[in-house]
């Protein structure tokens, strides 16, 4: 029996192009694996950052609006946990990073915003409201618990 993987040349020029993609793929050629891999991981990572930007700020907002003194406050690790997408096309979630605040600590502490969003009446446009939050540095063994 003849086996389905070609042997070289693995482009002719009689066959369809559509015709050599599976014997690419199905033949363990793992330059195009990797390939489609790094592309297909690379696109998801893309979609994510342009919607997650908006809770993001929100978050940034709600932590620098509730800490105390006038220091410059840095953020990172920002992500998105526990979100639920609700039938009328609302969502709540867990925003959760980390950010540093100068005059309680050094260093970075982990934080955690409680959001939902709600449709504007006049404009339709999604806003975040915050439920709940905890602070950096106000009880990390919970914010750990939820976020990772």
């Amino acid at each position: 029996m003849a086996s389905v993987c070609p042997q070289k040349p693995l482009f002719v020029a009689t066959a369809a192009p559509s015709a050599n993609i599976y014997p690419l793929l199905a033949c363990g050629d793992r330059d195009v694996k990797k390939f489609l891999a790094i592309m297909l991981a690379a696109l998801a990572l893309a979609g994510c950052e342009k919607n997650d930007q908006g809770a993001f700020d929100f978050a940034k907002k709600e932590i620098t609006s509730a800490v105390t003194g006038n220091e410059t406050i840095l953020f990172k690790d920002m992500k998105l946990v526990r979100v639920v997408k609700l039938a009328d096309g609302t969502s709540k979630g867990i925003i959760c990073g980390m950010s540093t605040n100068p005059s309680n600590f050094s260093g970075y502490k982990e934080f955690a915003v409680y959001y939902k969003t709600e449709v504007g009446a006049v404009t339709g446009k999604h806003n975040y409201v915050a439920e709940d939050k905890i602070l950096p540095g106000q009880d990390d063994r919970t914010v750990i618990a939820i976020c990772r």
